[in-house]
């Protein structure tokens, strides 16, 4: 089994330039599920349906939902419960990481940790997966965090203290 898990800000951009339509081919040829989380689907559907300026968009990713393009972790045996739980521990992890001007910097959201933990627990129970996600606060923090640090040291124009510094599960894993 393979999974592709999309992260909100992926599947708006798909939304928003028109070409949605290219996930369904997509996925009719990939041998693998297109998964999202509850968490993501709060966002991009639940959230953006109150909103005039953004309900086509959520209503044609809810026919993509409902027609299972996107399928939910459930179909491959991860309780939302187990995402849930494990989201909360990377929100934690995360946004405690950097302290700067009295305060810890918030470097993600919910829907991205809830795709890392999804990851990470597909990794666990031995599915291959990858993410489609464009932030690049997100993928450096899952590819290589140390950059993090410089990258927000230069756009915020302050010097960052390095609050945690242990290894994500991701590095223990590899």
């Amino acid at each position: 089994m393979k999974i592709i898990i999309f992260d909100s800000s992926t599947i708006i951009n798909f939304a928003l330039n028109g070409i949605l339509d290219v996930l369904e081919k997509l996925r009719r040829i990939f041998p693998g599920e297109f998964m999202i989380t509850k968490e993501v689907k709060k966002e991009v559907v639940d959230q953006q349906m109150t909103t005039n300026r953004f309900e086509v968009e959520a209503l044609q990713i809810k026919k993509l939902i409902k027609n299972k393009t996107f399928s939910y972790p459930e179909s491959v045996g991860i309780k939302s419960e187990e995402i849930t739980e494990k989201t909360k521990e990377i929100l934690n992890q995360t946004n405690h990481m950097f302290f700067a001007r009295n305060n810890f910097i918030n470097l993600i959201h919910i829907g991205e940790a809830s795709c890392i933990a999804l990851s990470l627990l597909a990794s666990k129970k031995g599915i291959e997966n990858v993410m489609a996600v464009d932030e690049r606060t997100t993928r450096m923090l899952y590819e290589k965090p140390e950059n993090l640090k410089k990258l927000l040291g230069r756009k915020l124009r302050v010097g960052l203290s390095r609050v945690r510094v242990q290894q994500t599960e991701q590095q223990q894993i590899n």
